[in-house]
């Protein structure tokens, strides 16, 4: 096995640094706003301005435990919600959001938006998003099982945006939810009381920062190799997306991160140093090399030459 360098090492800092950056970021009201409209039906239609300013409840919050919601419920141990290998398991990005009807007062939908940057994680991530959606119905059950009152269930959606996904399912949005099948005669139920579950699959990757739309707009966002003054730049031109202080800070230090560890890489020597380097952080840490590229700041037109030198193939 290849040692890891310094700089090697600095890949796994530096995938912790960028991913706070990403949920800071996927948490800002202008973000989640372009994600329900350009991914739900609710939203469809709806401006971006209005989601933005008055149908998102309050501030959205990062790192949320999977607690529950009933104060008169004790929340779990800390090794009894934990997926193997990844400890305590909790929500990237929560919000509450209203979404409006046309013959009465909005109703309440929970959202939780979460980014992955691992291509290969051991089960299928439609799965883990099922869970993360069955986790949010729950918390709802205290107040709502106590008076038998089923109909106030709020619809829970489950947004994970794919940073890495497998080529078949790049620049892609995708949506999972429960239907009716008429298995004898016709039933005959109203939507609303069924439609409380979606899980919606956003896949970035190669090619998606050229899509436009939900998708365009997040991988300019989440992009490791756009320099800061290009992002905010597209961000503003071409997706309306104000350039508060929040953002601007959060798109340069995730610009600057990456950089610096390219260039300490550059400043230690070749191409060859840098294969080294990538291998290290393969073996080592568990990435993949198109993570190790992206966390040393590589840009993209040279990842070929790295990823062609790898023995083995690189994942």
């Amino acid at each position: 096995m290849q040692v890891p360098t310094n700089v090697a090492r600095a890949v796994v800092a530096a995938q912790g640094n960028y991913d706070e950056h990403c949920k800071r970021l996927l948490s800002d009201r202008q973000v989640i706003a372009r994600v329900l409209t350009g991914t739900l039906d609710e939203f469809d239609g709806v401006p971006v301005e209005l989601v933005q300013a008055e149908l998102i409840e309050g501030e959205p919050t990062i790192d949320v435990p999977m607690g529950r919601d009933d104060p008169g419920r004790p929340l779990l141990l800390a090794d009894e919600d934990a997926v193997v290998g990844e400890g305590l398991v909790r929500f990237d990005v929560r919000a509450r959001v209203r979404v409006p009807v046309d013959d009465g007062e909005p109703r309440l939908m929970e959202l939780d938006v979460e980014p992955q940057g691992r291509s290969y994680l051991g089960y299928p991530i439609i799965c883990r998003a099922f869970y993360y959606c069955g986790r949010m119905i729950s918390q709802q059950g205290a107040g709502i099982v106590a008076g038998s009152d089923y109909g106030q269930l709020r619809k829970v959606v489950s947004v994970w945006v794919c940073l890495n996904p497998h080529e078949t399912n790049r620049a892609t949005v995708t949506s999972v939810r429960p239907g009716l099948i008429s298995r004898f005669g016709t039933g005959r139920y109203d939507s609303s009381d069924y439609d409380k579950l979606e899980v919606v699959v956003i896949g970035l990757g190669p090619g998606a920062r050229e899509a436009g739309g939900v998708v365009g707009m997040l991988a300019t966002l989440l992009a490791k190799d756009i320099p800061p003054e290009e992002k905010l730049a597209e961000l503003h031109n071409k997706y309306g997306i104000m350039i508060t202080e929040n953002i601007e800070t959060e798109v340069r230090d995730m610009g600057g991160m990456g950089q610096a560890i390219y260039e300490d890489g550059k400043a230690q020597g070749s191409l060859e140093r840098l294969v080294v380097d990538v291998r290290g952080a393969i073996d080592a840490f568990g990435a993949t090399a198109e993570v190790a590229l992206a966390a040393f700041g590589v840009p993209r037109d040279e990842w070929p030459a790295v990823i062609a030198r790898l023995d083995p193939p690189a994942r």
